[in-house]
């Protein structure tokens, strides 16, 4: 996907001025002046009083650009300690690496060790992972999404605007960078003291660690891929994916030999099995099927039933009495003799 040209005019090491053409976008300090086609480090003796018209992320993609450095910088600096990861450049190497190559996949700048924004567009997050639709009540803050967007102007708030308080968010994000992944702008009114840098998940005014923005794109990204894909419960029968037919549980049923609606019901007799079509849903069905076996009643391996047994008790009891009446008599007839 090609670059943004309007963000990026130069390609991913360069980036507009935001609404406030004094802030500098996150980790693009060189300032660059398109008319004279000179840039300025930050050590420049003309960095406070550059308007920058492009800013870029190192010397090297300023001079790439086709622009000079210009004169009247310090002579104690060099170039090198500029570039990202370098002793006065704001950023690591492996943020700057990263920005580029995801402003050139088209996905919006991105944070070292930062989830990508993108995927997961829904109602609940209309711009993607790093948005977040008004909650009912619009004053409260989605958690870990503290930058206000309004969707008329295209602008955002930073916690720092002094209109924070009372601008009404049409849109929150979860970063300065998603906001402007977005098509949005950095409002006017911000502090001085800030930079976008410490809104950044993870960074010292941001309410939210990196993990933690990363446990919810990931989830929202998860989420809108599960519902164009299918869900894995339906009204509470797990059926995507498990069966052919809506609501079946029968995956791999062909490898088991079941067939849809012809279940075998194998029931142990003493004469051998007898099959029972499940389709005959009564248990009636099966007595039947049971009482018509040879042998019917009959243990396993020949052992008695459990009626078979209470019959034996009976008949032994009745003996008993018998041989009890006989042994009285007995005694009776030895004790008149």
């Amino acid at each position: 996907m090609a670059t943004d040209k309007t963000l990026h005019p130069h390609g991913a090491g360069s980036h507009a001025p935001l609404v406030d053409a004094q802030e500098m976008p996150a980790c693009y300090p060189i300032k660059g002046d398109a008319d004279s086609m000179l840039y300025h480090r930050p050590d420049s003796q003309n960095y406070g009083a550059t308007i920058a018209e492009v800013w870029f992320d190192s010397p090297s993609a300023a001079e790439a650009a086709g622009f000079a450095l210009a004169p009247r910088h310090s002579e104690n600096g060099v170039s090198a300690d500029y570039e990202p990861g370098g002793s006065r450049h704001p950023c690591s190497a492996e943020t700057v690496n990263a920005s580029r190559k995801a402003i050139e996949a088209g996905s919006g700048v991105v944070v070292a060790g930062l989830a990508p924004l993108g995927g997961g567009v829904s109602d609940v997050h209309p711009y993607g992972a790093g948005s977040h639709a008004p909650l009912a009540d619009p004053l409260e803050m989605p958690v870990c999404y503290p930058i206000k967007g309004n969707i008329d102007s295209m602008l955002y708030h930073r916690p720092d605007s002094q209109n924070y308080g009372a601008t009404i968010a049409e849109i929150w994000f979860d970063s300065p960078l998603a906001a402007e992944a977005a098509g949005f702008a950095f409002a006017p009114r911000h502090s001085n003291i800030g930079v976008s840098a410490d809104y950044e998940p993870g960074g010292s005014r941001h309410p939210c660690a990196i993990a933690a923005v990363n446990a919810n794109r990931s989830a929202v990204i998860g989420a809108a891929a599960l519902k164009a894909g299918g869900s894995t419960t339906v009204d509470g029968d797990s059926s995507a994916g498990l069966g052919a037919g809506a609501g079946s549980n029968t995956a791999g049923s062909d490898a088991a030999d079941l067939d849809t609606g012809e279940l075998d019901l194998h029931v142990a007799a003493a004469a051998g099995d007898v099959d029972v079509d499940a389709d005959r849903d009564s248990d009636e069905d099966v007595d039947a099927a049971v009482a018509a076996s040879p042998d019917a009643g009959s243990g396993a391996a020949g052992l008695p039933s459990n009626d078979d047994g209470a019959w034996l008790a009976g008949y032994l009891r009745k003996w008993w009495l018998l041989l009890l009446l006989l042994g009285l008599v007995l005694l009776v007839g030895v004790l008149l003799a």
